[in-house]
């Protein structure tokens, strides 16, 4: 699986379904900062949020994995000018990001994912 992102820094973040209550995982690019993963919801450029979002809108525990590290995550949404500078780390990382964006007048959600108990 992991050999498909060759050369990325993707994650698989899993979150319960908001309205299925199943679990759902997703690949996502991500940017590490300190101890805490951080990603966006570009949904590759469409005009709405991924389900992701919404899922972690209704309950901000998820269950992560990367090529090093597994845990239990919180997430919260970074706002303002944290975003911002957040985002614009991403896209440096990832250029796509604002390719994604152009397309689309949507502002990306961008979320911290905070290790719980040291994961």
């Amino acid at each position: 699986m992991w050999s498909r992102y060759r050369g990325r820094d993707v994650l698989l973040l899993s979150t319960v379904g908001a309205r299925s209550g199943k679990q759902r995982t997703t690949p996502l690019v991500y940017l590490a900062d300190g101890d805490s993963l951080v990603v966006t919801a570009s949904n590759a450029g469409r005009d709405s949020d991924p389900g992701w979002v919404h899922n972690l809108r209704a309950d901000p525990s998820a269950k992560v994995a990367t090529r090093g590290r597994s845990g239990d995550f919180s997430a919260r949404f970074a706002e303002g000018a944290e975003a911002e500078d957040l985002f614009a780390r991403l896209a440096a990382h990832s250029p796509g990001f604002n390719r994604y964006r152009a397309i689309t007048g949507r502002p990306f959600p961008v979320v911290v994912l905070t290790p719980k108990g040291g994961s």
